[in-house]
């Protein structure tokens, strides 16, 4: 009887202690990727055009990766420089928080 009155009582106080602003914390830190745009969608061998990550979140890193080409720069900018005349070059970017990522691909054309 004890236990369970010790219960009753002390499942309500514990919850009033949690504080909103842990919780509002928590999902300040959500991660979102809003979208990953290039300013030219096709280029000639040694063009350059710059990418831009749009994600909703705070505490963001990026990590940049292209299958063929330069990437410089960092952060949720870079410049992508079309090294080959290959087609169809991907250039993904990976957004970190945390424990968290998520990655979006966007497609460039090189003639």
């Amino acid at each position: 009887m004890k236990n369970i009155l010790f219960l009753v009582l002390f499942i309500p106080f514990a919850l009033l202690a949690c504080k909103k602003d842990d919780y509002y914390n928590e999902e300040s830190e959500l991660l979102s990727f809003l979208s990953l745009t290039s300013e030219k969608d096709s280029l000639r061998f040694g063009e350059s055009t710059r990418i831009i990550a749009e994600v909703g979140g705070s505490g963001v890193a990026f990590k940049w990766n292209a299958e063929r080409g330069v990437i410089l720069g960092s952060g949720n900018q870079v410049t992508f420089i079309a090294a080959c005349t290959c087609r169809f070059n991907d250039v993904s970017c990976t957004a970190v928080v945390q424990n968290r990522t998520v990655t979006k691909t966007v497609t460039v054309i090189v003639y």
